[in-house]
């Protein structure tokens, strides 16, 4: 087991190195506003969270995604890759992986610079693996949650309205009109791409879960971003989002066993509820903190202590998420770790 993310004009353009150019715009009502830091990033003040909060927000996922995979291919070269096992395209392809993470930055960073506004930076980073290995195992890890935070923070897009932005690629610039929902559907699309290649290409197992994707809060996202970041600049815009308590099982926890749970907050009354693919799957904690997993799980799932057995949004979680991999083979059997 695995366990551990406004109306823009068309005109005028601004061009900026290699190709790409942003447009110069007005900030529309959606644009202002308090970044809610301290409350809980729900339904519950949708209304009043900014579209250039969210793109803030997705930029600091994609700052920690890009740097992680900058470093550790400055770190492990090719002969490293080889001498874990890995053919020679596994490193080549990352390589791709790190480009995509970095135009994506660029892209965002454009797009809140067009609108005024200022760009999160990126944040200093604690990335636990020492090999290539360790790196593509985090390298799944990080990737789904990138997957489940784009899936979830999507319903936060307010403006709708089309923009005007060059291609990121600095030989093949050529203008595109999107909308902030669309631009967010490209980069879930690729995240999800490469979680799957590095699930079912590199490490042999299942390249997906089930026929959907587990859409996470941005306060999910976060408690298990902030697993990584050790600290960040003090100018950064505040997130409108805050981390929950952890979570964690057991490292031997495995489908139909007992699982020893360690969080912070009660012992009763409280639920185990796992996010699946196929919706949400719980039982119950005893005083003792301890829960019997159901049995059939398997693949990827977000465990959470819940006050409802039935959900783990916001409003009930008591702590978590916690990732978690239980990989499985074409047949459907769980891959013994």
């Amino acid at each position: 087991m695995k366990t551990f993310a406004s109306l823009l004009v068309a005109f005028p353009l601004v061009p900026l190195a290699c190709g790409l150019a942003v447009p110069m715009v007005k900030r529309g009502p959606n644009v202002t506003g308090t970044v809610f830091s301290s409350h809980v990033f729900s339904q519950t003040h949708l209304s009043l969270i900014a579209d250039i909060d969210v793109l803030n927000f997705a930029l600091t996922l994609e700052h920690l995604e890009a740097t992680f995979y900058h470093d550790a291919l400055a770190n492990f070269t090719a002969d490293d890759f080889a001498a874990a096992g890995y053919p020679d395209w596994v490193r080549k392809r990352f390589t791709e992986v790190a480009a995509h993470e970095k135009t994506h930055v660029d892209g965002i960073t454009a797009v809140i610079k067009g609108l005024n506004g200022t760009a999160t930076e990126k944040c200093t980073y604690n990335f636990p693996y020492s090999d290539p290995k360790g790196f593509v195992a985090l390298s799944a890890i990080l990737e789904t949650v990138g997957s489940s935070a784009y899936s979830g923070a999507a319903q936060f897009i307010t403006d709708k309205a089309s923009f005007f932005l060059y291609n990121l690629h600095c030989r093949r610039a050529y203008p595109r009109y999107q909308t902030y929902l669309t631009v967010a559907a490209t980069i879930l699309s690729v995240e999800a791409r490469h979680s799957s290649w590095v699930e079912s290409s590199v490490q042999l197992a299942n390249p997906w879960s089930g026929p959907f994707e587990v859409a996470l809060t941005p306060n999910q996202v976060f408690t298990l971003a902030m697993g990584f970041i050790a600290a960040c600049p003090s100018g950064n815009p505040a997130l409108p989002a805050k981390a929950n308590p952890t979570l964690a099982l057991s490292k031997d926890a495995k489908p139909g066993a007992s699982t020893a749970l360690t969080y912070d907050g009660p012992s009763s009354d409280v639920f185990l509820v796992f996010l699946t693919s196929d919706g949400p799957v719980s039982t119950t904690i005893n005083g003792g903190k301890m829960a019997m997993i159901p049995d059939g799980l398997k693949g990827t799932l977000f465990a959470f202590v819940s006050k409802t057995k039935d959900k783990a949004d916001d409003e009930n979680v008591v702590a978590g998420p916690a990732l978690i991999m239980w990989p499985y083979n074409p047949d459907g059997q769980l891959i013994v770790q």
